[in-house]
């Protein structure tokens, strides 16, 4: 194999590459972005040594370019961060996103009350179309901000408390879109120590 520099060949920067995308421990992006990513960077990291450098060396600046590029993409979607004063973050939460941005992306001006004033109603509405359980799930849930604490109140298992949460919001949804095809729930519920993953 040809050797590059100090010793490497393109066989090991390719096995390097793929380690520090495997390690890196972010799904940010697509994988052979951040294995593009990480390949660039090393190489460049191996070019610029005067010195041999070793693998583990080679290995992080991979990931530290994987993680300037997944920032430098969140940045640039609005991601703040660090938690607004409202605990606030994740897309579009960056304040200056919400100060330039936020009256575009929405479908009402972010200063008006149309949004708050819609759920309360909704919520009035909607809710006594809920079966009995899955009100009962879904207001626990709200109370204890834990599935297995909620579930635990009502005396349910836990697998039977999440079906209730899980058909609950799906209902909602579907009223909430009054005839229209309602969208799945998605995301995750990431409440610590609740299991926390969504009911769909």
């Amino acid at each position: 194999m040809t050797e590059l520099r100090h010793g490497y060949t393109i066989a090991d920067l390719h096995t390097i590459a793929r380690l520090a995308v495997h390690t890196a421990g972010t799904m940010a992006s697509d994988w052979r972005d951040r294995y593009d990513t990480a390949w660039s960077a090393i190489a460049e990291h191996l070019y610029a040594a005067e010195h041999w450098p070793p693998r583990h060396a080679l290995v992080r600046a991979g990931q530290l370019a994987i993680y300037a590029t997944v920032d430098q993409a969140r940045q640039a979607h609005g991601y703040y961060r660090r938690k607004t004063d409202g605990g606030v973050h994740g897309a579009a939460s960056s304040p200056a996103f919400r100060a330039y941005w936020w009256d575009l992306c929405g479908a009402t001006p972010s200063r008006s009350p149309e949004n708050r004033v819609v759920e309360r109603y909704a919520l009035a509405q909607i809710l006594p179309t809920l079966t009995p359980a899955q009100r009962e799930a879904i207001t626990a849930l709200a109370v204890h901000d834990n599935y297995q604490r909620a579930a635990d109140a009502l005396g349910l298992k836990y697998a039977t408390f999440k079906g209730y949460v899980a058909a609950g919001r799906r209902r909602f949804l579907a009223a909430w879109h009054e005839g229209e095809k309602p969208s799945r729930p998605w995301g995750c519920d990431r409440r610590v120590g609740s299991y926390a993953e969504v009911a769909s």
